[in-house]
């Protein structure tokens, strides 16, 4: 079976940008699917990260033994998204404490976050609508205490 990971790291997204393919990523010393000691290198993908225009060039790795494929991004920059977890989450603050979109982002990028967001806390934790508000606090605010306590 094989399987596709995302290694988060802690990374200098601007010096990412100025290395490119340079850039130093830390393998891990074994595989996060099959615990095998093998990982060998499979080569760089394009990815797109806000606030910059240009792709970015992040590596892969591949497990021989179990035949999963990791690439590596940073860590503030979840699976599918452009933009940084700190942005997502204050902007989503922002609409919960205000009833307002955030003016520095356009409001269907925010829309469409506020949308997958109601809808995973239903699926996954029968969250009302109503109670949203209070997620999204409570959301960032543990972002917020994770990041200054991890610092």
């Amino acid at each position: 079976m094989h399987v596709l990971l995302i290694l988060y790291r802690r990374v200098d997204v601007k010096e990412l940008h100025d290395l490119g393919r340079k850039y130093p990523w830390e393998k891990p010393a074994r595989c996060p699917a099959c615990r095998g000691i093998r990982l060998w290198g499979h080569g760089y993908v394009l990815r797109y990260f806000e606030p910059f225009e240009e792709s970015f060039w992040v590596k892969r790795c591949r497990c021989p033994d179990c035949g999963s494929v990791h690439t590596f991004r940073p860590h503030a920059y979840l699976r599918a998204f452009r933009y940084p977890l700190p942005v997502i989450l204050f902007c989503l603050f922002v609409r919960a404490a205000t009833n307002t979109w955030a003016k520095e982002l356009y409001r269907q990028i925010q829309q469409s976050w506020w949308r997958t967001l109601r809808r995973r806390a239903s699926d996954q934790a029968n969250i009302t609508p109503a109670d949203m508000r209070v997620l999204v606090a409570g959301l960032f605010f543990w972002f917020v205490l994770c990041d200054v306590l991890l610092l």
